[in-house]
């Protein structure tokens, strides 16, 4: 019943770039449009330019007539200095029901800007730079990108202000990657996993 199109609406639209006119300004944003999301990446030069990163819905099949699929939107972020992190949460559909079992369908994908390219694109001495640097690694902090926060640190070594801002993250991030690891290597943790999550096609058979 959530596929039968009850009524059609035609609006008018704009871009990215229409509505977020500021041009130094980095953002961090998520999209999830039901298909759209490429499109609405493409409507966005200046934004992809400045932005730190997206979380988006990627479809791996075709819920939408003649929607672009995850190759496309991946290799559209990937040739513009992003790099896949993380597949947030993955959604899988069997033909006949809806119980995460089955075909992938689709993920919520992070994507960051390569530090690489962050770090060669900041003048520590411009205050809009600065800022976006540190909202840069608020992010890192806030997806728990610990190598990624490592690597900045070690990069940043000249300013001791946004270097002891990283180190007092790092390590906390580092003691709770510890216990997870931890636990993740319990024997608990490994029941656990068979029962609910990883083994689930193991579990059947």
């Amino acid at each position: 019943d959530r596929f039968k199109i009850k009524k059609e609406i035609k609006i008018n639209c704009t871009t990215l770039d229409n509505i977020i006119q500021k041009n130094n300004e980095s953002f961090f944003m998520k999209i999830d449009t039901q298909g759209s999301e490429y499109e609405i990446l493409k409507g966005g030069k200046n934004v992809i330019n400045n932005a730190i990163g997206f979380e988006i819905e990627i479809e791996f099949k075709e819920l939408y007539l003649g929607q672009p699929l995850f190759n496309e939107v991946n290799q559209f972020l990937l040739s513009n200095n992003f790099i896949l992190m993380d597949f947030l949460t993955l959604c899988k559909w069997e033909r006949d029901n809806y119980r995460n079992f089955g075909e992938i369908m689709f993920v919520d994908a992070l994507y960051l800007k390569r530090p690489e390219y962050i770090l060669e694109n900041t003048d520590l001495s411009n205050e809009e730079d600065y800022a976006n640097l540190i909202r840069y690694v608020i992010i890192l902090a806030m997806y728990k990108r610990l190598d990624l926060l490592k690597y900045m640190k070690k990069n940043l070594s000249n300013d001791y202000k946004i270097c002891n801002c990283i180190e007092s993250i790092v390590e906390i991030l580092d003691k709770r990657f510890k216990i997870m690891y931890y636990l993740q290597n319990s024997f608990v943790d490994k029941l656990f996993s068979i029962i609910i999550n990883d083994s689930k096609s193991a579990l059947l058979y």
